[in-house]
């Protein structure tokens, strides 16, 4: 409601006015301690003020400003400030979508979302990445998964994984799980004491994740950028099950559009395709 009702702009310039006084004190002074070269935004709330201040003290000719938007499709329209030096856009949606609010085309570049240079190496052999992560060598892997905090449906999902990836008839498992908690420990503690019918890995927080998604066939997750764009590295399926404001068109248009996953509505049944 927050993400919506903020949008117009008249909404979002006012919230500005009369937020920005609160932090923009302990914004100037950072980059009067710091005197930056060069500013980098990564975050929709922080062009505006930082901006502000720059052009209240003369700085705007000195310091370059610069924007990474790191949604892929619908956007809040505070990622776009026209006093940015470069706008670097990951999608030509987005592009698009700058160019809308004001910034000169000179302004925009599309250059793909950032992600971790380990995506850059090429992936180790499956059968050895499972080895060490204590996987079955053989079966179709599920990876599931909801960011760092290990946020949205993730035991829903892992007990639905568990009935579809058991084949009562043959009376044995015909795929496996790879669920990545992040910091959310209750989950994981939760995850690990049920008596699953499959092989299920459960991990915390973990730094190699081009390893997880290496060892893995498809994966579950919510609709966060970051992890989208290196599922794509690794050519992974990619299922949604959750997502937060600003992330529904990409779940829902984008993925299907160009063949790379879909959304599953949290009322739908899970049924996973176990030839994957």
């Amino acid at each position: 409601m927050t993400y919506y009702g903020s949008a117009p702009r008249l909404v979002h310039q006012s919230n500005f006015a009369a937020t920005s006084t609160f932090i923009a004190r302990e914004v100037a002074k950072g980059l009067m301690k710091y005197q930056p070269d060069i500013i980098i935004s990564v975050h929709p709330l922080m062009q505006h003020v930082p901006l502000r201040i720059l052009r209240a003290k003369g700085l705007l000719k000195k310091i370059v400003f610069t924007t990474v938007v790191t949604d892929l499709c619908t956007c809040h329209p505070t990622w776009f400030h026209k006093l940015v030096t470069r706008c670097y856009c990951p999608t030509t949606e987005v592009a698009k979508r700058a160019e809308k609010a004001g910034l000169q085309p000179s302004q925009i570049k599309v250059y793909g979302l950032p992600v971790r240079s380990s995506f850059v190496k090429p992936v180790r052999p499956k059968v050895e990445l499972r080895r060490e992560l204590g996987m079955n060598e053989d079966l179709p892997a599920v990876l599931l998964m909801g960011g760092g905090e290990g946020m949205g449906p993730i035991e829903d999902t892992a007990r639905a994984l568990g009935n579809t990836l058991y084949d009562e008839s043959l009376g044995e498992p015909v795929g496996q799980i790879l669920v990545i908690c992040g910091r959310n420990k209750k989950l994981a503690n939760r995850l690990l004491s049920i008596d699953w019918k499959i092989p299920v890995q459960v991990k915390g927080f973990v730094t190699k994740m081009e390893e997880c998604m290496g060892a893995c066939d498809c994966i579950i997750t919510k609709a966060g950028p970051g992890t989208i764009a290196e599922a794509m590295i690794r050519g992974l399926p990619i299922i949604l099950n959750d997502y937060i404001a600003g992330q529904v068109n990409f779940g829902f248009t984008l993925l299907p559009l160009h063949y790379l996953g879909f959304y599953l509505d949290s009322g739908m049944e899970l049924e996973i395709n176990t030839k994957f």
